[in-house]
């Protein structure tokens, strides 16, 4: 969701634009500072769609999720209508390491965005 992180990640930075999940939620895993996709009846989770991300990038974020997540192609809402686009979900053997409690992007900025970064990099 966040370009420092995408581009730690992949060395690369993608145009990008807002985007909206409908029927997902976003809550944090417990004991970790990132958050876990869930499907959700009924919620929404707002974040951001890059464009034209290139399969070196994708395999560096294959790497980078790891095994407590799985892809999924879904469909998210933007300012350009309904596009598809790969995701990662909490892959359903770990949804019960999340806390529940919905993640909050500004409060990780503040207190835990610099220090996340150095884990990232590629």
């Amino acid at each position: 969701m966040l370009p420092e992180v995408m581009e730690a990640v992949t060395g690369r930075r993608f145009r990008s634009r807002p985007a909206v999940l409908k029927g997902y939620a976003r809550y944090g895993f417990r004991r970790r500072v990132y958050p876990g996709l869930v499907r959700e009846d009924g919620e929404r989770v707002e974040g951001v769609l890059y464009l034209a991300v290139d399969d070196r990038s994708l395999m560096l974020l294959d790497e980078f999720e790891g095994p407590y997540y799985r892809k999924e192609t879904v469909r998210v809402d933007s300012k350009d209508g309904a596009a598809p686009c790969l995701t990662y979900l909490v892959a359903d053997k770990f949804r019960a390491l999340l806390n529940g409690e919905p993640w909050d992007v500004e409060r990780f900025k503040t207190a835990c965005l610099e220090a996340y970064l150095g884990e990232c990099k590629s």
